[in-house]
């Protein structure tokens, strides 16, 4: 879903929430853009422009009111249009702020690899109300506003955050959280908004001041960003001849029982990583113009040995390799999702429903 998708509102009562604040500066005439621009975020912030800068500044801005948060995202100009601001000195409110910032590119690949790692976000959290100055070309921003109120009894060690969180670890993680909750916000209903900032403030607890309760208070939603976070990471890894569950655990910053509670439920984190493996190597037997040897196509994705390829080849599809080979050469692709072999037992309905997942 696009920005300018998000004003579209469903006719539902029940899902006003999903209906944003609206503000653009695109239909004003170029010269007057960046003053409506400034004017509009003027109560928590002051923006300027350099000296001899004559562009256009077409922008927009969509803030859902979530009950006690609030989210926003705003598309600005990118390279070109640079920008400076500071916070004000005696702002109306003393809200937190966690800001996600993105180029153009940042974003799109972002939304359409969710999961994906971005060597330059730059998840920052701050007060309104401290002094705070910076500039940039970002041409997309999303922005969760927290009052003071939801963490008063940890207050001090939120105000005590550096500004800038690592893109690492529970960081990374919360900026993960923080790009879901944008995939998700157009979609979710009013009922279910007290669920939906319950998640976001465990995840703030646990990720800023990640104490044991904190973190067991956000169980659900971390163990949910830290799993899709590992399946991504198998799935970019998968021809990684090294891709291990050491390997995930040092990457993803958790230990291995954790790990392994995290693929409990899908039949283990080595069966998994084995599993995507076999679905690589299935479509490019699937397709007619990779002329690789099986042998050599096992090797590419992680199987030193051809016989044990073949074999968990069988097991997993129901066919073999060749059979593979041979159907998409005749025209008729295999399905990895439909084993021939299969029969309409208890055992082969939970597998399939393990299947789904991968």
């Amino acid at each position: 879903m696009s920005l300018q998708d998000r004003g579209e509102a469903p006719q539902d009562e029940s899902s006003l929430a999903t209906r944003p604040y609206h503000f653009s500066t695109r239909d004003l005439a170029p010269q007057h853009q960046f003053d409506a621009w400034r004017s509009f975020m003027a109560s928590s912030i002051e923006l300027s422009q350099p000296e001899g800068q004559d562009v256009g500044f077409a922008a927009d801005l969509y803030a859902w009111d979530l009950g006690s948060l609030a989210f926003t995202e705003m598309a600005m100009p990118g390279n070109g249009a640079t920008r400076s601001f500071r916070h004000r000195k005696a702002p109306p409110t003393d809200h937190w702020c966690l800001v996600l910032p993105f180029s153009e590119a940042e974003h799109a690949v972002a939304i359409n690899r969710p999961g994906n790692r971005l060597a330059s976000r730059r998840l920052s959290f701050r007060s309104i109300a401290r002094p705070y100055a910076a500039s940039g070309t970002d041409s997309h921003v999303i922005s969760l506003f927290i009052p003071r109120d939801h963490f008063g009894e940890i207050a001090n060690l939120l105000d005590a955050t550096p500004h800038a969180i690592p893109d690492q670890g529970l960081g990374s993680i919360l900026a993960d959280f923080m790009q879901s909750v944008e995939r998700q916000l157009p979609l979710i209903s009013a009922d279910n908004l007290p669920r939906l900032v319950d998640a976001i403030l465990a995840m703030i607890r646990g990720c800023l001041v990640p104490t044991p309760d904190n973190l067991e208070r956000a169980d659900i939603p971390l163990s949910a960003m830290l799993l899709e976070r590992a399946r991504q990471t198998i799935r970019r890894n998968v021809h990684a001849p090294d891709l291990s569950p050491d390997q995930l655990c040092r990457q993803l910053g958790v230990s291995r029982s954790r790990l392994y509670r995290l693929f409990e439920n899908l039949g283990g984190v080595s069966s998994y990583i084995r599993r995507q493996r076999l679905l690589a190597a299935h479509a490019v037997l699937s397709d007619v113009s990779q002329t690789r040897q099986i042998r050599q196509i096992a090797e590419s994705v992680g199987f030193t040995d051809a016989s044990a390829f073949t074999r968990a080849f069988n097991t997993e599809f129901g066919c073999s390799p060749g059979d593979v080979r041979a159907a998409a050469l005749a025209g008729h692709r295999l399905s990895p999702f439909a084993s021939p072999r299969a029969t309409n037992t208890e055992a082969d309905f939970n597998r399939l429903l393990v299947r789904l997942h991968a």
